[in-house]
């Protein structure tokens, strides 16, 4: 499974880019972000299901992946 990530931040927000470079669909990709990152509302662009875990180093995400989707970070 190939997945490109991309993070782009600004002062309030910060959004989180993945593409699906595989021939198939990702199913239960998890994403660990650590660092410090708004966590106040994450959201898929898609509006599909996102499971967030937020733990003592970082966020945790697991989510099925397409082709591409984006999180918003607020």
């Amino acid at each position: 499974t190939l997945v490109e990530p991309c993070i782009v931040e600004t002062k309030t927000a910060s959004v989180l880019t993945l593409a699906n470079w595989s021939k198939s669909p990702v199913k239960s990709l998890k994403v660990k972000l650590t660092g410090k990152f708004p966590a106040k509302k994450i959201t898929r662009a898609s509006g599909k299901t996102l499971k967030v875990e937020k733990q003592k180093d970082g966020i945790l995400l697991t989510l099925d992946l397409e082709v591409a989707d984006a999180i918003i970070l607020r």
